[in-house]
């Protein structure tokens, strides 16, 4: 192979100058054809603001904490549901009498759509989306806007009722807490309640008072037990005398010492009389004794009689009965007393026995129900908080979505680019056919420069002769033009007709081009100038 030189280029180029010059004309034919050819496509696109919330958060925090981002791609993907676009496409007759299938169509729709979202580093969180344009291409500029509205319709309404129902749901779901926490706080209150009315005798808050109450109780008792020993010991004393038959005057604790000394004698006296005689010196010495201290006493006491003496002992006897009775009668209230106060002691002592296991079980449900009252607090704010956010919601205050640029009907197709797929397929032509050339040259063993030969041979010729044409070298030369014309004016007849045939009539193909390159307006103008 012969490698590539200034010299092999410009033989390739001379004698293959008319290929070249064909082969880039007709891939530039091919090349504007198939650029002008090509089905449009038209790009609508809408713009939307993402408003942030008008009322700080500080003062009304949302409830939707969720970022736009996320949101955002929550909405693409529930735009982009199957059943959705299906329904998109049925309203507005997108694919009338097209053979795809329901499956082909919502691919072409997915892949017609597109999403782009704008950020701006300041001003939100890490660079949350400040905006997103949503754009369709597709062959018609009315339905291409048709769908972008559509689907900028869709996107608002399921914003709209994505956040308002993470509002209400964040709202019923607190709503819930709160009522189920009323109701456990009402039943812990309730259980506390009770459990104080079962042991309130055993409170630990009543437990000093208790301890007092069973101080003096004992104390009472003490004090009680005393006075019942006394009043045991007055009985005992009160039956032994009555028993004895002590009691009468002479046993009252007011009789003086000459009065009981006489009744002492007179006692004597009443003895002797039964053993000894009247005369006996025993009974004349007592009655003297006798005589001398009733002559000494008072003269009432002296001259009582022994039956006023008797009557004074019956009178003696029954009031010692009596207060015998008295006595039986108060131990009998004191015995009871002191019943009483032990088991009052008795309960109080259990109560108080009881006090530490109350308290434990009390402060157990106490701590229960100072849990759910801080539980229902802490649910009660975050209800308020809850409520708040709805209402943002419901009032349009919270983050929002605007248009600012509605979809409009595109004038320009946006693909293809016709122009440069033209030149980039004419230069390719050319390219190519000159990249052949250069190949099929180098690829060629033939001689045609001494200084091929010498480097080739190794032997330096001594003269070079010209190539001489000969008639025959003429008529083949001619024949191959004409054949190459023949072939460069048939080509394109035949593209002509294959397309007036089976593609579009010549004449609407014309007008089409035109419109397209926007040729038409130029001859428009040129022809008005030239009649002017």
């Amino acid at each position: 192979m012969e490698p590539i030189s200034y010299e092999l280029i410009k033989r390739a180029v001379f004698k293959r100058f008319w290929a070249i010059l064909l082969v880039g004309i007709l891939g530039s034919a091919v090349a504007i054809f198939v650029a002008y050819v090509l089905p449009p496509t038209y790009t609508s696109e809408a713009k939307i603001l993402i408003e942030s919330q008008q009322i700080p958060s500080e003062l009304a925090k949302t409830t939707v904490t969720s970022s736009t981002n996320e949101r955002l791609e929550l909405i693409q993907q529930r735009l982009m549901a199957r059943n959705n676009i299906l329904d998109l496409i049925e309203r507005l007759d997108l694919f009338d009498n097209d053979p795809m299938t329901p499956t082909e169509q919502v691919a072409k729709i997915r892949e017609s759509t597109s999403f782009r979202k704008l950020t701006l580093s300041r001003g939100r969180r890490n660079n949350d989306v400040a905006a997103f344009i949503l754009s369709y291409s597709g062959p018609d500029p009315q339905v291409a806007a048709r769908v972008v509205n559509e689907l900028v319709t869709l996107v608002l309404e399921k914003n709209l009722i994505s956040r308002s129902e993470r509002a209400n749901e964040t709202f019923d779901f607190f709503k819930k807490d709160v009522e189920a926490l009323a109701k456990q706080l009402a039943d812990a209150e309730e259980a506390v309640a009770d459990f104080q009315q079962a042991n309130k005798d055993a409170l630990p808050d009543t437990l000093g008072f208790r301890q007092k109450e069973l101080s003096d109780l004992r104390s009472r008792r003490f004090t009680l037990e005393r006075r019942l020993l006394d009043l045991q010991t007055s009985k005992s004393e009160a039956e032994r005398r009555l028993e004895l038959g002590r009691y009468g005057p002479e046993y009252a604790d007011s009789v003086s010492p000459e009065e009981a000394a006489l009744r002492q004698l007179e006692r004597q006296l009443g003895q002797a009389k039964a053993v000894y005689a009247s005369s006996h010196p025993q009974i004349r010495r007592l009655e003297a004794q006798i005589a001398q201290l009733r002559g000494d006493l008072d003269p009432a006491i002296a001259n009582q009689t022994a039956e006023d003496r008797a009557n004074a002992r019956t009178l003696a006897r029954e009031d010692l009965e009596n207060k015998l009775d008295r006595i039986e009668r108060d131990i009998e209230l004191a015995e009871q007393e002191i019943r009483s106060l032990e088991e009052r002691q008795a309960s109080l002592e259990e109560s108080i026995s009881r006090t530490p296991q109350v308290a434990i079980e009390l402060n157990s449900l106490q701590r229960n129900r100072d849990g759910l009252q801080e539980q229902y607090r802490r649910a009660s704010s975050k209800l308020s908080i809850a409520e708040t956010g709805q209402k943002l919601e419901v009032n349009r205050q919270a983050e929002s979505f605007e248009v600012v640029e509605q979809a409009q009907v595109p004038t320009e197709p946006e693909a293809p680019k016709r122009k440069m797929i033209a030149a980039v397929g004419s230069v390719g032509s050319v390219g190519l056919a000159f990249s052949l050339a250069v190949l099929i040259e180098m690829l060629n063993r033939a001689i045609y420069t001494s200084s091929e030969m010498e480097r080739r041979l190794q032997l330096r010729p001594l003269m070079t002769i010209p190539y001489i044409k000969t008639k025959a070298d003429r008529r083949r030369r001619r024949r191959n033009l004409l054949l190459l014309v023949t072939f460069a004016i048939i080509l394109p007849a035949v593209t002509l007709y294959a397309l007036h045939v089976y593609y579009l009539p010549i004449d609407l193909l014309f007008d089409k081009v035109l419109e397209r390159t926007g040729a038409a307006e130029m001859i428009e103008t040129v022809m008005e100038r030239l009649l002017e």
